[in-house]
């Protein structure tokens, strides 16, 4: 069996007028997780609209899901919202099963995102 390689994320963060756009790069899990939860916090005290560019993200777990799902929440506190744009299919199936589809705005759909 082959060593598994440690989780990295990546996060880029820009700002576009009334909001802020995370650029997620790498993956998204138990070990890298609390990075974007950090960032999210901290950028819904300034915006009320966060978009998270998924285009480079290669794996999440449910531990990201807990995350989004959080971000919603704090969002939400403000009469905010939260986009996805270029999620994976994978990503898609997992916001689908989890019954976050609703509280989420995807721009921009990434490959699969018409089953969306």
């Amino acid at each position: 069996m082959g060593e598994r390689k440690p989780s990295t994320l990546r996060l880029e963060t820009s700002n576009l007028g009334d909001r802020f756009i995370v650029a997620v790069k790498g993956d998204l899990d138990a070990a890298t997780a609390t990075q974007l939860s950090a960032v999210l916090d901290t950028l819904a005290e300034d915006t009320s609209t966060i978009e998270l560019d998924f285009s480079e993200l290669r794996f999440m777990d449910s531990t990201g899901i807990g995350v989004i799902a959080g971000a919603i929440r704090t969002l939400e506190r403000v009469d905010g919202r939260l986009e996805i744009r270029s999620a994976p299919d994978p990503v898609l199936r997992l916001l689908t099963i989890t019954n976050l589809k609703p509280y989420i705005h995807l721009v921009e759909p990434g490959n699969g995102a018409e089953s969306w």
